[in-house]
């Protein structure tokens, strides 16, 4: 028994567990996979109690077919050969480029820019009726300022994770930090708070992945931390949000467990057998609901699969073509613009992902559906491919540079609008990561430049007066 404990084998197994790197994006684009793509099919045998599981096994248990399934394993297989090709031919050139902490004053002027240009449009959300996450005002999303607005959060973003990128950096080489402490504390919870308090799940989990990223990379991995915190997202904040959404959510759940304890009642089961209908059993089925409809992808791409293979109807391409629209001048340039955000919901009652009376609901494919949708299998395979690619560049750029504080805070404020993507409509959603890189680079440089200005003026000033 030692000896086979002691194998090399196992030595193997646990090295690769302790240098598991959890945040490299290969392992989290897997896990966001994995959850949107398998996590109701895996638990619909272990009977887990949820409305949505009961729902599905009940009225819609022939969309998780074995074809859907064969999809979703082409899909990741894809994903994987396109991010190994590129990641082989990064590491060519794989020297590591050490940049210290990061330039002081041009991390004060990246901060304050952002943070002040962040407020802005947080000000302009609160008074234009855009705040909350639910019921925006339709006056101001559909505005030429619409695109303005979602580029201030996206630079307020970057703002925290070049705080928190001269924080860890600095308390990892042993300087003085607790100024950089205090401001990258200070911005984390603002950020957090107001996306908390605007219902918008992906805000909350954009400001948190930022912070947790860049601890990994600038200061010490936690894995403890990590799951303490995905833990409290899932079974408390999400929870909380999705109530004060939807409140009457929990009164349903309520009354569905007060019918079925009549039921058993009826049907002369023993008291002791009956389920009481106290708030702990609507607020359980109230979580799981809400992270198994969350990350049911595959459901929608059971719908998109049957009704495209039963009409023979791909769409070429259609709705990738918001890909170049999207990166196109925004709209306060290009008044004629065509929306790139309509007709989800047709979509979604044209292929019975909602019902066909649901006229506000907005739908999309997700990842995969809107390859399928417009290519068939091959879509599947050579998008995914490019996905892979896409993403390959961002890790071997982050390996390379994986101790500068502005890559670093860049790629972790990427890295969750690169999933968030994969939810939506695949042509818009990556001309927004594109665009998204495009200002951070536009800031980068332009602050460094300024920097530079400065420093040479002072040089300049000084040999004036030697």
């Amino acid at each position: 028994m030692g000896k086979f404990l002691n194998h090399k084998f196992w030595g193997i197994i646990r090295q690769a567990i302790t240098t598991f790197d959890y945040f490299e994006i290969r392992a989290i684009f897997a896990a966001w996979y994995f959850f949107a793509y398998m996590l109701v099919p895996v638990i619909i045998p272990l009977g887990v109690r949820s409305a949505y599981v009961r729902y599905v096994v009940g009225q819609e248990l022939y969309l998780y077919t074995l074809p859907v399934f064969l999809i979703i394993m082409l899909g990741i297989a894809s994903f994987l050969i396109g991010y190994q090709v590129i990641i082989s031919v990064l590491k060519k050139n794989n020297k590591e480029l050490r940049e210290g902490s990061g330039n002081i004053l041009m991390s004060k002027i990246i901060v304050l820019f952002c943070f002040g240009t962040g407020l802005v449009g947080k000000i302009v959300k609160i008074f234009g009726g855009t705040f909350f996450h639910l019921n925006k005002n339709p006056l101001v999303t559909t505005s030429v300022y619409s695109g303005l607005i979602g580029v201030a959060d996206s630079v307020a973003i970057l703002g925290l994770g070049v705080a928190c990128g001269i924080y860890f950096s600095l308390r990892r080489n042993g300087l003085k930090y607790q100024t950089w402490q205090l401001i990258a504390y200070a911005l984390f919870c603002f950020e957090f708070l107001l996306g908390f308090l605007s219902l918008g799940k992906f805000e909350v989990f954009t400001s948190l992945f930022i912070f947790l990223f860049i601890r990994h990379y600038l200061y010490k991995p936690n894995i403890r931390i990590v799951f303490a915190w995905v833990f409290a997202l899932f079974l408390v904040f999400f929870p909380i949000q999705s109530y004060i959404g939807t409140p009457s959510n929990i009164d349903s759940y309520k009354s569905y467990w007060a019918s079925r304890n009549v039921q058993n009642t009826t049907s002369n089961t023993a008291v002791s057998d009956i389920t009481t209908p106290s708030t702990i059993i609507p607020i359980m089925d109230f979580i799981s609901d809400g992270v198994f409809g969350r990350f049911d992808l595959s459901r929608t791409l059971g719908k998109i699969v049957l009704i495209t293979n039963e009409t023979g109807k791909f769409w070429n391409g259609k709705s990738l073509k918001n890909f170049f629209i999207s990166l196109g001048p925004p709209r306060i340039l290009w008044h004629s613009k065509p929306a790139v955000n309509t007709g989800h919901n047709e979509f979604g009652r044209e292929f019975g992902i909602i019902a066909p009376n649901n006229y506000t609901t907005a739908v999309a494919p997700g990842l995969l559906g809107d390859w399928y949708l417009n290519f068939g299998l091959w879509g599947i395979a050579m998008g995914l491919m490019i996905h892979g690619v896409f993403l390959g560049f961002l890790v071997g750029f982050l390996y390379r540079h994986r101790w500068s504080v502005y890559w670093v805070a860049a790629c972790g404020t990427l890295v969750p609008n690169i999933l968030i993507a994969g939810e939506g409509w695949v042509g818009a959603s990556m001309a927004g990561v594109i665009k998204l890189i495009i200002v951070f680079c536009v800031l980068f440089f332009a602050s460094r430049t300024g920097v530079q200005w400065v420093m040479n003026r002072r040089l300049a000033n000084r040999s004036i007066h030697f």
